[in-house]
């Protein structure tokens, strides 16, 4: 097994509590992040040095409560952030510093989603309220989205044609949603016992997938909304994240019983029995999983976990770990990356797939070289010299060795 060079590029530190999330624009030239204290910073990726913490471009301020959402428009020109003030944010970055439209959302916000054509903006309420807003006007689009259940949505995903809305509540629900009529795709699905915690549609659209509190990944038919095939039952615990790989070939899901699992998208439609992992589970981590993200090119997977908890309720230790796997040996990529974040509980690649972003419960932003030639300058750097044979074998494994500090 190969061993892996310490690519940590630095410390991003400007939060105080747990980060939430973080996200690349699809430019990859900033990066956001967002955190309980209600905190949004934005990162200028654009001339990230080598080494050390990226310049902050801004602390984004609009929120007073926690931010439970931040997304990027397809342009990369606009922010939109969510909290449980009940506050929406529609940032323009491309001023500075960024100014935003700041809207009362009503309730507190649980859940955002943006459409792929970036044309809307989908928010949750904790009263059950889902609610569209155009993004062009930054304003809703009243009244609320017809819905005949009143609990806590807790999940919210676009189709990839922008067409439909999923919506996941805390009483195990399901509801879909016509954009353009804004109108109920029939009656909802009554999907999970408990939370709904993840949702995701397959990249052609065709199918919809939820994974619950009751440890079920399930997959759904979007036009008849009916169960595709037999539950997804090999999890022992809720099923918190999910993730596809980029040609929707494959899914991966995780969560409470710490176990990675890779299914194939094609068994999906097996009617005579469930579904079954294509291979054993990836096991390397040892509390809770709470993030997964695919590379661009689906090549490599980032899993992300809590650390271990002490009597007092600290999190601590060094077991707050990402793995990152390479999905054609179906093994790690040398050993677990130790964050020090107490939780891992954002992952998010650069749409070029060179860097790789988490965020935890410290408050940190940590950025970690994906690239074998971004390690390779990493370790010229720390070295002074170029990486001998051997050491290429160790650390890099990929290849026929090349000279990675301008020469011999």
């Amino acid at each position: 097994m190969r061993q892996r060079l310490d690519v940590n590029i630095g410390q991003l530190q400007a939060h105080e509590d747990l980060i939430w999330q973080v996200t690349y624009d699809p430019t990859g030239s900033h990066l956001a992040s967002i955190s309980q204290e209600g905190r949004l910073v934005l990162w200028n990726t654009e001339n990230r040095p080598r080494q050390g913490p990226l310049a902050t471009a801004a602390p984004l301020a609009a929120h007073e409560e926690w931010v439970n959402g931040v997304l990027f428009a397809p342009s990369g020109e606009l922010l939109v952030s969510a909290s449980q003030d009940g506050r929406v944010a529609f940032w323009d970055i491309t001023t500075t510093p960024p100014t935003a439209t700041i809207q009362e959302g009503g309730n507190p916000l649980n859940a955002i989603a943006l459409s792929a054509d970036g044309r809307y903006l989908a928010t949750g309420e904790i009263g059950g309220q889902v609610r569209l807003w155009d993004v062009a006007t930054q304003r809703p689009l009243d009244p609320p989205l017809p819905n005949p259940d009143s609990e806590a949505i807790t999940s919210l995903a676009f189709s990839p044609d922008s067409k439909r809305l999923a919506a996941g509540d805390e009483d195990g629900h399901i509801t879909l949603w016509d954009i353009e009529n804004r109108t109920l795709l029939g009656e909802g699905m009554t999907a999970h016992t408990g939370t709904v915690w993840a949702l995701v549609f397959t990249p052609n659209g065709e199918w919809l997938v939820s994974g619950g509190q009751d440890g079920l990944v399930m997959v759904w038919e979007v036009a008849t909304r009916q169960p595709v095939g037999l539950p997804l039952a090999n999890h022992n615990n809720a099923v918190v994240a999910l993730a596809f790989t980029p040609d929707g070939s494959r899914l991966a899901s995780a969560g409470e019983d710490r176990a990675i699992l890779l299914w194939a998208t094609a068994d999906f439609t097996n009617t005579d029995s469930a579904p079954q992992p294509i291979a054993d589970p990836l096991a390397g981590h040892e509390r809770r999983i709470n993030a997964l993200a695919f590379s661009p090119d689906g090549r490599i997977l980032a899993s992300g976990s809590n650390g271990s908890v002490s009597t007092a309720g600290d999190v601590g230790g060094d077991d707050d770990i990402i793995i990152l796997w390479d999905m054609g040996r179906l093994e790690p990529l040398g050993p677990a990356l130790r964050t020090r974040h107490g939780r891992v509980l954002a992952l998010a690649f650069s749409p070029d797939g060179r860097w790789l972003a988490s965020g935890g419960q410290d408050g940190a932003v940590l950025l970690w070289a994906v690239s074998p030639s971004d390690w390779g300058v990493l370790a010229c750097g720390r070295i002074n010299r170029d990486v001998t044979g051997e050491e290429w074998v160790r650390y890099v494994g990929l290849g026929e060795r090349r000279p990675l500090c301008g020469g011999e």
